[in-house]
């Protein structure tokens, strides 16, 4: 019986230069139009608790890079007489609730989602010099850029919910890429700046540190881990409260209004059915412990002969081994994790299936605050948006807790985030068990073609 080849999948091949200029009209086309309401809001804020209390210690480049945004889209304001629109202002039909005071509108909207466009397009030609450097093949290359840039789950989350993963990830793919290219220092620098943006990137240092002791000595190793790690042990002695709570909530959340877990995981399930916090918490510490333990020996064990691949890999699997664990995964997250598989499927582009398949996945779950996402229209003319939150009634549903009213998701609407969770985590799953799989295969080949 023969075998069937693999499908090929084809994919038109756009230059890198019309792809960076569709893909950024298509994001300065939504930017002023679209925003999640309360992400970008809190944005909006941001300046005045910078202002009065300086940057925290989680992410403060990031609240400084929004108090710059802040200042410029006020000057602008001043001279075109457009300013934020009061919610009190609008129908009551179009309220988005959760305390949202103001719409900061098509100004402010713009503005803040210059810096995550342009590190959208930095990680696209970053991208682009990986695929032509590990291929040496241009249509390839080519590819790649394609694949991120004009990806509508990137393009989702950047230019339509204003969030900002594409900074840390964008350090976060250089450090990788410059430590496999001898650049230790510039490397750390890297790192340490994208966990100044979010702090998940500063996990990544246990697989470099894993490939460092397996390639390059005790030396390198301590070169990287003084750079990167001394001025966060630094912040860490400063404000050890505020990092000890940010690590509860990742680890140990509590229920988010009720809601066990939500987002790109199987989680999502306690949408539709309510799932009790205290029998249920241990259950996700120890799927985590489970798969970071086999993760870590997987990470161990790798020759790291091809290097970039190797660490790309490693990375991919700490990052999937979150996504398979935490109980709130949200789509933001899945811009890293996307990237990483994407370097990973540079060489087989016929294998780019489960990324196309996962990037849909998560551009359909980040709808879930339409039509609130296009309340920036309502600050020109509310009535366009009234019959589109009509129609979409049905979807929502409001609980008021102490002063705040909470959106919801209704039994509809939860079962659709609720299958698409699952349906992600699943396809991560397998993707996660045959990375395993090989590297325990490989393993095995070596250990028998050595006797």
């Amino acid at each position: 019986m023969k075998l069937k080849r693999p499908t090929k999948l084809t994919i038109p091949t756009i230059s890198l230069k019309k792809v960076i200029i569709i893909g950024t009209i298509i994001r300065y086309t939504l930017a002023p139009i679209t925003a999640h309401p309360f992400d970008v809001y809190a944005w909006f804020m941001m300046a005045q608790k910078v202002l009065k209390q300086g940057p925290g210690a989680i992410r403060p480049l990031w609240e400084l890079t929004a108090t710059a945004c802040s200042y410029i889209a006020n000057i602008t304001s001043q001279a075109t007489g457009i300013y934020p629109t009061p919610i009190s202002q609008l129908p009551p039909e179009l309220n988005p609730h959760w305390g949202i005071k103001y719409i900061p509108g098509p100004i402010f909207n713009t503005i803040i989602k210059t810096p995550i466009i342009a590190a959208d397009i930095a990680l696209t030609l970053l991208l682009y010099r990986i695929a032509l450097e590990h291929t040496k093949n241009r249509k390839t290359a080519q590819k790649t850029a394609e694949l991120y840039y004009l990806n509508p789950i990137t393009i989702t989350i950047t230019a339509i919910w204003g969030q900002y993963d594409s900074i840390p990830t964008l350090f976060t793919i250089l450090s990788l890429y410059l430590i496999t290219t001898e650049h230790t220092y510039l490397s750390a620098i890297s790192l340490l700046t994208a966990t100044a943006y979010k702090a998940y990137p500063i996990a990544f240092t246990i697989p470099t540190t894993i490939y460092l002791l397996k390639k390059k000595g005790k030396t390198e190793t301590i070169k990287y881990l003084t750079t990167t790690l001394a001025p966060l042990a630094l912040i860490t002695a400063y404000t050890p409260q505020q990092i000890t709570n940010f690590i509860k909530y990742i680890l140990i959340p509590k229920p988010f209004y009720g809601i066990f877990g939500y987002g790109l995981t199987y989680w999502s399930i306690s949408l539709l059915t309510p799932l009790k916090y205290e029998p249920l918490k241990p259950i996700p510490i120890a799927i985590g412990a489970i798969l970071f333990t086999i993760t870590t020996i997987a990470t161990t064990k790798m020759e790291y002969k091809d290097q970039l691949k190797d660490l790309t890999t490693a990375y991919f699997l700490l990052t999937a081994t979150a996504f398979l664990s935490l109980r709130y995964p949200t789509e933001q997250r899945s811009i890293l994790l996307l990237v990483l598989l994407l370097i990973l499927t540079t060489k087989e582009l016929t294998l780019i299936k489960p990324y196309i398949a996962l990037s849909l996945i998560a551009t359909i779950y980040a709808q879930k605050p339409f039509p609130q996402y296009l309340l920036p229209i309502a600050t020109i003319n509310p009535n366009i948006l009234l019959p589109i939150f009509r129609i979409t009634e049905p979807l929502r549903r409001y609980e008021k807790s102490r002063a705040i009213t909470t959106i919801m998701p209704t039994t509809s609407s939860g079962l659709i985030l609720a299958t698409l969770g699952i349906t992600f985590s699943v396809i991560l799953a397998i993707i996660y068990a045959n990375i395993i799989n090989n590297i325990i295969h490989k393993m095995t080949f070596s250990r028998y073609t050595s006797v």
